[in-house]
C-alpha cells in the first residue's frame, strides 16, 4: 500500500440549527495528495469514531477533494487507502 497524505486542510465546521431544539453537526473537508504533491483521485477516505469504532467512508473527486457532512461533534480519526 502506497503512502498517501491527507493534504491541505481538514476543517471542522459546527452548524447549529435554529429553533426550539438545537442540533449540532459538523463537516470535515480535505484534499488527498501523494508524497510528491500530486492530487489523488478515487482514494477512499475513512473517518472512524474513536469511542465506538463506527466508521464512514467517502471517495475523493477528480481533484483529490473529499467532504464528510453531518458529523456528530465527537473525536474522529481519518485514514486514506
Amino acid at each position: 500500500m502506497k503512502a498517501i497524505w491527507i493534504g491541505a486542510t481538514l476543517m471542522w465546521l459546527s452548524i447549529a440549527s435554529a429553533g426550539m431544539a438545537q442540533n449540532t453537526t459538523g463537516t470535515i473537508v480535505g484534499t488527498v495528495s501523494d508524497p510528491t504533491g500530486s492530487l489523488v483521485a478515487g482514494a477512499q477516505v475513512t473517518a472512524v469514531r474513536s469511542e465506538t469504532g463506527e466508521s464512514r467512508h467517502v471517495v475523493t473527486n477528480g481533484q483529490g477533494d473529499f467532504t464528510f457532512q453531518l458529523l456528530k461533534p465527537v473525536s474522529l480519526r481519518t485514514a486514506v487507502t
